[in-house]
């Protein structure tokens, strides 16, 4: 069960960053509460590279690796960790992108959905 239900919320939060970009609740726009900018690598994913440098809990779905915290920051009902390869928001879960080298890899912790 505990398996199906990190599945549903990890579809959730895809299906939220599909439906909702630059949608935020009472009227404040959405932020960007820290940044994690990583070092240009190439031949491993996005998690291996932010597993490699930072304190990473998650959890491992069929549909791929869900961040639950990094460094100890972990996601709440309103902010929540997310990726950023070139400033384009992720579109496929961090264990499933393999870097090229040259990229600009980032995470953000956003609030104020």
């Amino acid at each position: 069960m505990k398996h199906k239900s990190a599945l549903t919320c990890f579809t959730l939060f895809i299906v939220a960053l599909i439906i909702l970009p630059g949608c935020s609740s009472g009227g404040k726009e959405s932020k960007v509460e820290t940044r994690i900018i990583l070092p240009d690598s190439s031949g491993v994913s996005v998690f291996e590279l932010l597993n490699a440098y930072h304190n990473v809990e998650y959890d491992e779905t069929s549909a791929g690796i869900f961040i639950k915290s990094i460094d100890s920051i972990p996601n709440t009902r309103t902010s929540y960790w997310l990726y950023f390869v070139n400033d384009t928001a992720a579109t496929v879960a961090s264990d499933r992108l393999i870097l090229q080298g040259g990229e600009k890899v980032e995470w953000r912790f956003m609030s104020g959905y």
